[in-house]
C-alpha cells in the first residue's frame, strides 16, 4: 500500500500540536529526538497505513510526553541495562495517553501490534512469549495484551495493575527500577545456581581416574541412573542455564550493533552520558531489542533504497565575520579612486538632486493621501456652540474629530550582486542604488545595503577559518570565501555617506569602463578586494533571513521591504555531509526539503533530479526567498538585470514561465523599460534591460514655435522620463508611500 508521505508528515504536526520537524529518510523505524523536536520516518514501500499511523503516534507520543532531561538522567544513574525496562513501563504510559487524547489512534495501535505478533516479532508462538522474563511478558501484553494471552503467576499479575495507573514520568521510572532491581535479584540467583553447578560437575570428574572425550560417553561407561536414564535432569538444567547466559551475550551484542546506527530514537541515548556499554551481569529486557531488530529487518526489505530524499536545514546561527561593515569598506578606498569618485559624485548630484526632491514631494503628497484616505471622522458628544442656531432644523451640532490611524514603519535592506557579469551595468546600477539611499536618507527611511561577493582576494582567511565542527549534519554552510561588502547604512554621518557614495561610483564605473573600453574619468586603480568575482545568491538569502529580522528589530519597522539585485542564479548550495565534510547539494536527489528551524516549516522541491546536473538551483533559490518572506514577514522584491538582445534576454528569464510567457515579458519591457513577475518567490520580481538601467535628466526638447500645451506635455514628458528611469527608486515609493 502506497503511504501519502506529506499526509503522514502534517498528522504528525497535528497530534503533536506544535511545528514539529518531519523528515522521511531510508532508516529501518521511526524516531524521535526529544531536545531537537525532530520526527524521523522510514521510507517503506510495502506499508499499511495504520502502522505508520501507529509509529507516528507512538513517537509523537514521546514528544507531548517524555522529558528528555528526566530520561537521560535516569539512563546516566541506573545504567544501560535499565534503559530497556524504563522504556517499556514508559512505552505503556504515553500510548495510553496518546490514545486517551486521540481515541482514534487505539484501532490502529491494534492492527499494527497484531500484524508485528503475527509476523513473530514478540516471539514464534504463545509458548515461546510466556517463557519469556517477567518484563518481557509485560512489554508483550501491554502492546498486543488483546490479541495474545499472556500467562502471569499470581503475584506477578500486580504489576499490570500498577503499571496500568500510572501517569507521570516519575512514577514510570520508579515502577522500571523496581521491576529492574526484582529481576537483578533473578538473575544473580540463576547466575549462582548456575556456578554451584559448574562447581559440582568440576568436582565429579576430579573424582574419576580416567580421561574421556565427548565422544566416548556411553550408558556403560557413565553416569548410569536406577531408571536407565542418563542424568537428563541435570543436562537440561545445565542447558537451561547455558541458553540463559547465551541469550544475555546475543542480546549484548544485537543493542552495541544497534547503538551505532544513526537512528536516535526514545529508546537510544538522549545524553552522552548514557553511552556504556550492555552489562552482561545486569538484566536486560530482550523484547525491545527484539521488536526494533524485526521492524527494521522486516520493513527495510521492502524500502526502494532509489527514492533519496534530502533534508538541507537553514544554519540558525549567525556568523557577523562574514560582514565587511561600511568602516572597513571606506578603508579600501585609494585616493586616485576617492579623487575620482567625488568628481563623479558632483555630476551625480547635478544630474540628481532635483529629480531627488521632486519625488521626495511626491512621495509626501501620496503619504498625505493615504493618511487622508485612513482618516475618520467621529462625533465627540461636545456641543458645538457655533451650530446651536441650528438646532431647530439639524441634529448636527456637536463637534467632530478626525482620527487618523499612524501609518506602518517601513525600511529597506538591499543585498547586490557583485559578479564579473555585472561589470557591464555596475555603473548605471550603482547610480540607481544612490538614488535609492539619498532617497531614503533624505525622508528618513532606516536602509542598509550589502554586496554580496566571494571574492577570494583578501577574503580567504575569513571564510577558511570557519570551524565546520559547529555545524550539525545537514545544515547549511556558507560557500568558500563568502561575505557580504556593507556600502550604506542610516547611521553614517553625512561625511561618511558621501565618501562612500564617491568609492561605490568610482568602483562601479572602473568595472562598466572595464568592459566597455571607456575611459572618461580618467585612470586609476580600485582595491582588488573591491573585485567582482562569483553570484552567491543562496548564500545571501540565507544570511538575509538573520540580517532582516535583527534589522526589523532594532529599527523596530513594521515592514521592511527586502530588495535583491542580480543578473542571474547563484551557485549550488554548500551544507554539511553525513561524513561531517563541506559538500555541495548532491546529485539524484528525489526531492529536497528545506528546513527553517526558527519557524519550523518545510520547503518541499519536488522531483529535484536534473540528469547529471544535480538539483534544480533555480528551484532552490525560489523556495529560499520563499522561506525569507515567511520567516521575517517582509516584502522581498526582486530586480533582475537582462541582457539587452532579445535571444538573451528570453533565455535569462525564470525557467517557470514558458516561451508565450517569456515573450510577454519581453515586450512588457519594452514598453514600459520593465515588466513584473509574480511567479518565482518573491512579493514581486521586476525585469529589466540592462540599457534601461541609465538614468534620464528629463530634458525638455521642443521647437520654438511650440505652443503652450506642447510645452507643457513636454514638461510632463520629462517629468514622467526622470522617474520612469529611476526604475529602483519609482518603485520603492509605490511600496511605502
Amino acid at each position: 500500500m502506497t503511504v501519502n508521505i506529506q499526509s503522514k508528515e502534517v498528522l504528525a504536526r497535528l497530534l503533536a500540536t506544535e511545528n514539529i520537524n518531519v523528515e522521511h529518510k531510508n532508516v529501518g523505524t521511526a524516531s524521535f529526538d526529544v531536545k531537537n523536536r525532530n520526527l524521523v520516518l522510514p521510507l517503506w514501500d510495502d506499508m499499511q497505513n495504520f502502522t505508520y499511523d501507529h509509529l507516528v503516534g507512538h513517537e509523537v507520543g514521546h514528544a507531548l510526553y517524555t522529558d528528555a532531561d528526566m530520561w537521560g538522567s535516569a539512563i546516566d544513574k541506573h545504567g544501560k541495562n535499565f534503559k530497556g525496562f524504563y522504556n517499556i513501563v514508559e512505552d505503556a504510559r504515553i500510548e495510553k495517553k496518546i490514545q486517551r487524547v486521540y481515541p482514534g489512534l487505539k484501532r490502529s495501535f491494534i492492527q499494527s501490534y497484531k500484524k508485528m505478533l503475527a509476523d513473530g516479532f514478540f516471539g514464534k508462538s504463545e509458548d515461546e512469549i510466556n517463557n519469556f522474563k517477567l518484563i518481557d511478558r509485560i512489554n508483550v501484553y501491554f502492546k498486543c495484551g488483546m490479541s495474545t494471552p499472556v500467562d502471569f503467576a499470581k503475584d506477578e499479575k500486580k504489576w499490570l495493575d500498577i503499571i496500568s495507573k500510572i501517569e507521570t514520568q516519575e512514577d514510570a521510572e520508579k515502577v522500571a527500577l523496581e521491576l529492574f532491581k526484582l529481576a537483578q535479584e533473578e538473575l544473580e540467583q540463576e547466575q549462582q545456581a548456575q556456578k554451584e553447578l559448574e562447581e559440582e560437575m568440576e568436582d565429579g570428574s576430579d573424582d574419576n581416574d580416567f580421561d574421556y572425550d565427548d565422544g566416548d560417553m556411553g550408558d556403560d561407561d557413565y553416569g548410569d541412573t536406577e531408571d536407565g536414564d542418563d542424568g537428563s535432569e541435570e543436562s537440561d538444567e545445565e542447558g537451561e542455564t547455558e541458553s540463559v547466559s547465551k541469550s544475555v551475550s546475543e542480546t549484548e551484542d544485537e543493542s552495541e550493533e544497534t547503538e551505532v546506527t544513526e537512528v536516535q530514537s526514545i529508546s537510544d541515548d538522549i545524553t552522552s552520558g548514557s553511552g556504556t556499554s550492555l552489562d552482561p551481569n545486569a538484566p536486560i529486557a530482550v523484547t525491545e531489542q527484539a521488536l526494533e531488530n524485526s521492524i527494521e529487518k522486516e520493513y527495510s526489505q521492502e524500502t526502494d533504497k532509489n527514492i533519496t530524499n534530502m533534508y538541507l536545514n537553514l544554519n540558525a546561527k549567525y556568523h557577523e565575520d562574514i560582514i565587511w561593515d561600511y568602516k572597513k569598506v571606506l578603508s579600501l578606498a585609494k585616493s586616485d579612486t576617492l579623487a575620482a569618485g567625488t568628481k563623479m559624485y558632483k555630476d551625480f548630484q547635478r544630474n540628481n538632486k532635483k529629480t531627488i526632491n521632486y519625488l521626495v514631494k511626491e512621495f509626501e503628497m501620496k503619504k498625505k493621501a493615504a493618511e487622508y484616505k485612513r482618516a475618520t471622522v467621529s462625533k465627540t458628544g461636545v456641543i458645538d456652540t457655533l451650530k446651536m442656531n441650528n438646532h431647530k432644523f439639524s441634529d448636527d451640532i456637536f463637534k467632530k474629530m478626525t482620527v487618523v490611524p499612524d501609518g506602518k514603519n517601513h525600511g529597506l535592506i538591499m543585498f547586490i550582486d557583485w559578479s564579473g557579469s555585472m561589470a557591464s551595468q555596475l555603473g548605471n546600477t550603482v547610480d540607481q542604488l544612490i538614488n535609492l539611499v539619498s532617497f531614503c536618507r533624505q525622508v528618513q527611511i532606516p536602509f542598509q545595503v550589502y554586496a554580496f561577493s566571494d571574492n577570494d582576494k583578501g577574503s580567504a582567511t575569513l571564510r577558511e577559518s570557519s570551524d565546520i565542527s559547529q555545524f550539525k549534519t545537514g545544515e547549511t554552510l556558507h560557500g568558500d570565501h563568502y561575505h557580504l561588502l556593507q556600502f550604506f547604512d542610516d547611521k553614517m554621518s553625512r561625511t561618511e555617506f558621501q565618501k562612500m557614495c564617491a568609492l561605490t561610483l568610482a568602483v562601479g564605473k572602473y568595472w562598466e569602463n572595464r568592459y566597455r573600453f571607456d575611459h572618461r574619468y580618467g585612470s586609476y586603480n580600485v582595491d582588488y578586494k573591491l573585485w567582482l568575482s562569483g553570484t552567491p545568491l543562496n548564500d545571501a538569502i540565507i544570511s538575509a533571513h538573520h540580517l532582516v529580522a535583527k534589522f526589523k528589530k532594532v529599527k523596530r519597522l513594521d515592514i521592511v521591504n527586502t530588495v535583491f539585485l542580480t543578473d542571474g542564479e547563484g551557485f549550488y548550495q554548500h551544507y554539511k555531509n553525513d561524513n561531517g565534510n563541506r559538500s555541495y547539494i548532491g546529485y539524484g536527489i528525489d526531492t529536497l526539503i528545506i528546513h527553517n528551524p526558527i519557524n519550523k516549516k518545510q520547503y518541499r522541491i519536488s522531483n529535484a533530479r536534473r540528469g547529471g546536473y544535480g538539483v534544480d538551483n533555480s528551484a532552490v533559490t525560489r523556495n529560499l526567498i520563499k522561506s525569507l518572506r515567511e520567516h521575517t514577514n517582509s516584502n522581498v522584491i526582486g530586480f533582475h538585470i537582462l541582457p539587452n538582445r532579445k535571444p538573451s534576454a528570453i533565455q535569462a528569464l525564470p525557467r517557470s514561465l514558458d516561451y508565450s510567457q517569456k515573450e510577454k515579458v519581453f515586450a512588457e519591457m519594452k514598453a514600459y523599460k520593465f515588466a513584473t513577475i509574480t511567479t518565482n518567490g518573491y512579493t514581486k520580481q521586476f525585469t529589466i534591460l540592462g540599457n534601461d538601467l541609465q538614468t534620464s535628466n528629463g530634458a525638455i526638447d521642443v521647437s520654438e514655435t511650440a505652443t503652450t500645451a506642447q510645452i507643457r506635455n513636454a514638461f510632463k514628458k520629462a517629468n514622467k522620463g526622470k522617474k520612469e528611469s529611476r526604475v529602483m527608486l519609482s518603485k520603492f515609493i509605490d511600496l511605502v508611500a
